[in-house]
């Protein structure tokens, strides 16, 4: 699903923290949601989700 946003997203850069980050981590590298979580340093995967979540609804709703 989030491959499905890279053009809106790329067309949005630069993006913000920590936005930037997980969207870099997961998308870019494909790391799998555990490993984003430890190398964004947060708490796991539920959390790094829903961070990501709220960073594209910021996102998208500022647009």
């Amino acid at each position: 699903m989030l491959h499905a946003l890279q053009p809106e997203v790329q067309a949005r850069k630069p993006l913000p923290e920590p936005l930037a980050t997980l969207w870099r981590l997961r998308v870019e590298e494909g790391l799998d949601w555990p490993e984003v979580a430890r190398q964004a340093g947060l708490s796991g995967k539920r959390v790094a989700r829903a961070a990501m979540r709220e960073g594209l609804r910021d996102l998208f709703s500022a647009a």
